[in-house]
Formats: C-alpha cells, sequence, structure tokens
C-alpha cells in the first residue's frame, strides 16, 4: 500500500512516530538527530498535503505543517512543545496498530 492510500490515521500516526523520535533525541540533548525526525516529520506531512483529503483535512495538516516547522526553526511563533505535540500524536499511532 502507497503513502496516498493509507488512511489520515495512519499518516499521522506515522508522522507521530517521527515526533516521538524528535522528542526523544531533544531529551537527550542531540540536536542534529532531533532536526532529522522533524524534517522526515515535514516531509510526510508533505506526501500528506497532495493527497485527495478534502479541505478541511488540508487545513489541519498546513496547520500540523506550521507547528513542526516552527519548533524546528525554533521561532516559537505557536506555544507548543514538542512534548505536547507528540501527546497529541501518539494516539494516532496507537489508532493506526503501530
Amino acid at each position: 500500500m502507497n503513502w496516498n492510500e493509507l488512511p489520515l490515521s495512519q499518516k499521522l500516526g506515522n508522522i507521530g512516530s517521527e515526533v516521538n523520535r524528535a522528542k526523544y533525541w531533544e531529551e537527550k540533548g542531540v540536536m542534529e538527530s532531533r532536526n532529522k525526525s522533524l524534517d522526515r516529520a515535514l516531509e510526510l506531512i508533505d506526501d500528506s498535503l497532495t493527497s485527495d483529503l478534502g479541505v478541511a483535512r488540508l487545513k489541519e495538516l498546513g496547520r500540523l505543517r506550521e507547528v513542526l516547522a516552527d519548533i524546528l526553526s525554533d521561532n516559537k511563533i505557536y506555544s507548543v512543545s514538542i512534548k505536547e505535540l507528540d501527546s497529541f500524536l501518539v494516539n494516532f499511532a496507537f489508532l493506526s496498530g503501530r
């Protein structure tokens, strides 16, 4: 099954796995690995944005992308930590059976 055929919950579960890895590396102080995991999460979001999810879902994914990019760039426009984002996305990993 290719990425575009996966249901949104599985896509978010995979994105959440990368965010979880980023959180792990951030806690260890290994920022290069943290940033690589965040880059992979952004790539998965970009791949998801090209699929046919409907306008509402695309807006939600677009906002998730903005928040992740904000965390990666340390701009702190959004008041969301990587830990908070991980707590939200981990539910999708469980839902998708990962």
